[in-house]
């Protein structure tokens, strides 16, 4: 069963991931509408699968460096 701690905090992620998702469409319709190219979106779905995937890997090796540390 879920504390009531954990559904506070969930709720509040949704919450901020709900507001982050509407911010976002509204901004990517406003640089799409100045600029008058869709492909912006997909530049803008690059960049985040290219920092999403550098800061994963960098998190991974840290935690590979801590854990080859602790064996040796």
């Amino acid at each position: 069963m879920l504390n009531f701690g954990y559904g506070v905090a969930a709720l509040y992620l949704v919450a901020i991931a709900t507001a982050a998702s509407l911010v976002g469409q509204h901004l990517v319709r406003k640089v799409v509408a100045v600029l008058g190219r869709a492909s912006v979106i997909i530049f803008i779905l690059t960049f985040t699968l290219i920092v999403s995937a550098v800061l994963l890997g960098k998190c991974k090796m840290v935690l590979f460096a801590e854990c080859v540390s602790a064996v040796l």
